[in-house]
C-alpha cells in the first residue's frame, strides 16, 4: 500500500512537472525488499489483494530502489521520535546522504541495484497452494507438559493452568521434600504453568524456526518477517515498529501462537470472556496485547460462533403466533 501511494505521488509530481522542467528519470524507493520482489518479478503468482495493486504500480514507468531501513525517513515517525529530535535530525529535513552524493545502495538480495518497471499488464493470480508449506515435514510428535496432560479435554484456560500448576507443585515436591509448598494456587505458579504450556506449543509448532534463531542461522521467511526473537524464558516473540512506544513489554514484543492448536482457542475464548463477550474486533484487539497468532481473524470469528453465550444474547427473536382455537366452529 505504501509503494502504491508512492507510485501515485510520483505519477502527479511528474506530470504537474514535465511542462515545465527536464524530467529524465524517475525512481521510486522503498526499503521492503518483499515488495520490491513482487513488483519487478513476474514469474509468481501473488494474491488478488497484492496482484492488483502491483498492477497499477507497474503502470507507472520508473525505477525501483531499494532504500536500507536505517535511511528511511518515514520510520522516523513511524517509530517513534520526539519533536525535538524530529527538529534537529538531518535525515528528516534534507534526506540520506547519499541521495545527494550519488552513491545509491546496493540491495544484496537481487542481482541488480536498479529495477526497471514496464508499463505491460500482468495480473497475478491466487495460486492454490500459495498458503501450503513449502515441504511435507511432519510436525514434531507430542512433548513436554502436553505428554502428562490432554488439552482437549479442557473447556476453560483457567482450569488447565490451575491443573498445570498443582501438576508442576507436585514435581517441585517430589525434587524439594524438604520445602514443600502447600494451600492456594499463587500467581506466581500460575505465571509458570502459562510460560510451560506457550513453550512447549512453541516447541511443537515452532521447532524449526526457534532452532534456526538460536544457532544463528539463516532465517525463514516467517521470522524475517515478524521480526522472531527469543526472550530469558526461552518464549518466541514477534518484534515490530513498537520498540520505542510507551507500552509494556509483551504489548509491544507479543508471544507467538499457532492458529490451529487448542491452546490457542483456550486463550481466545479467555480473552472473548474478559471482554465481556464483546464482537470480533474488540475481541482481536484485547488478544494482541499479548499474542500475536497468524489468521487470527479467521480463528476469532470461526470460534466466536460456537459461544453459546453470544448464540443466546444475539439470537433473533420468537415469533408470536396467534391462538388459534382446534376445533372449526359449526355452522
Amino acid at each position: 500500500m505504501a509503494a502504491l501511494v508512492g507510485s501515485r505521488l510520483l505519477r502527479f509530481v511528474y506530470d504537474a512537472l514535465k511542462d515545465k522542467v527536464n524530467i529524465t528519470d524517475r525512481t521510486l524507493w522503498s526499503d521492503n525488499q518483499c515488495v520490491i520482489h513482487w513488483i519487478t518479478r513476474r514469474d509468481k503468482k501473488l494474491p488478488v489483494f497484492v496482484a492488483n495493486r502491483v498492477k497499477e504500480i507497474r503502470n507507472v514507468p520508473c525505477t525501483i530502489k531499494y532504500c536500507p531501513t536505517k535511511d528511511n525517513p518515514a520510520d522516523l515517525l513511524t517509530r517513534g521520535i520526539s519533536t525535538r529530535e524530529l527538529e534537529k535530525s538531518n535525515l528528516w529535513w534534507q534526506g540520506p546522504p547519499w541521495l545527494k552524493q550519488g552513491d545509491w545502495p546496493i540491495c544484496p538480495v537481487f542481482d541488480s541495484s536498479t529495477y526497471h518497471v514496464s508499463t505491460e499488464e500482468d495480473v497475478g493470480t491466487l495460486s492454490e497452494d500459495y498458503n501450503k508449506p513449502s515441504d511435507d515435514r511432519s510436525k514434531p510428535s507430542v512433548n513436554g507438559i502436553q505428554l502428562i496432560i490432554d488439552v482437549n479435554r479442557y473447556s476453560g484456560l483457567t482450569k488447565l493452568l490451575r491443573v498445570t500448576a498443582l501438576v508442576l507443585r507436585f514435581i517441585s515436591n517430589l525434587k524439594q521434600k524438604a520445602t514443600r509448598k502447600t494451600g492456594l494456587i499463587t500467581a506466581d505458579e500460575l505465571n509458570r504453568a502459562e510460560i510451560e504450556w506457550i513453550k512447549d506449543v512453541q516447541r511443537q509448532e515452532f521447532a524449526d524456526i526457534a532452532k534456526k534463531i538460536r544457532d544463528n542461522k539463516k532465517k525463514t521467511l516467517l521470522s524475517r518477517q515478524l521480526g522472531l526473537f527469543t526472550d530469558k524464558d526461552g518464549i518466541l516473540r514477534c518484534g515490530g515498529r513498537l520498540h520505542n512506544a510507551p507500552l509494556d513489554f509483551v504489548t509491544k514484543f507479543p508471544i507467538l501462537l499457532p492458529p490451529a492448536h487448542r491452546f490457542t482457542d483456550l486463550v481466545i475464548l479467555n480473552a472473548h470472556a474478559r471482554a465481556l463477550h464483546s464482537g470480533l474486533q474488540t475481541t482481536v484487539t484485547y488478544i494482541r496485547r499479548r499474542f500475536w497468532i497468524a489468521k487470527i481473524r479467521q480463528t476469532v470469528k470461526k470460534l466466536l460462533r460456537k459461544c453459546v453465550t453470544c448464540r443466546k444474547t444475539n439470537g433473533k427473536n420468537l415469533i408470536k403466533y396467534r391462538y388459534k382455537p382446534r376445533f372449526n366452529r359449526i355452522a
